[in-house]
This record gives structure tokens, sequence and C-alpha cells, in this order.
């Protein structure tokens, strides 16, 4: 997910992009220790998405509201 994405969202579509992601991290993360995961790779890109979404909602809070 690109940043520029990210800074369209609202508040609401932040918070909810980020419980699915910290799901889905979860369900990869289980796949990877059965044994079923093809692809590690999406575990990373999964943590870096899940950071640029935690910067953003951070990044509004700090800022003055205007």
């Amino acid at each position: 997910m690109k940043p520029t994405e990210i800074r369209n969202l609202t508040e609401q579509e932040l918070v909810l992009k980020e419980q699915n992601m910290r799901q889905e991290l979860q369900k990869v993360r289980f796949k990877k220790h059965v044994g079923g995961l093809a692809n590690t790779a999406t575990i990373k890109k999964l943590k870096k998405d899940l950071a640029r979404v935690l910067t953003e909602m951070n990044a509004r809070q700090q800022s003055p509201k205007a």
C-alpha cells in the first residue's frame, strides 16, 4: 500500500485497516509456523504496511486541529 493511498483514508478507515492488517499478520505467521506459507515475504510486506498506517494515525493525532 502506498503512502498516498493511506493519506487519503479517513480516520475510521485507518482504524479498520489497522485491525485487518493485524489479523492478517497473525494468520500469516501461523501459516508460517505450520508450514503452509509459500511466500514468506508477505510477512515483511504486511509489517511495513501496518507501520505506514500506524505512522499516519500518529501523525494525525500529533498535528494541531485547524
